[in-house]
């Protein structure tokens, strides 16, 4: 069965991105309520696509949404 771990994605991008772009927010919560895809290979991924200062806050972002939704899973 499935299960549901809400998040405000919204609140989490626009503290850390500064704008409500919710993209790498939502794919760190998937990374950890699935664990189909591992938070580093994220990391990695969006280090290849986007400057070093782009990068660290989207990946800052994907890191927040993980552990809310692993705080929220226990």
């Amino acid at each position: 069965q499935g299960k549901i771990f809400p998040i405000d994605a919204t609140s989490i991008a626009t503290k850390i991105l500064g704008s409500p772009i919710l993209n790498t927010v939502i794919l760190g919560a998937f990374s950890a309520a699935t664990g189909e895809v591992k938070l580093k290979s994220l990391f990695e991924a969006v280090e290849s696509r986007f400057s070093k200062v782009v990068a660290e806050k989207n990946n800052k972002a994907m890191e927040e949404a993980y552990n809310v939704v692993k705080e929220r899973s226990k």
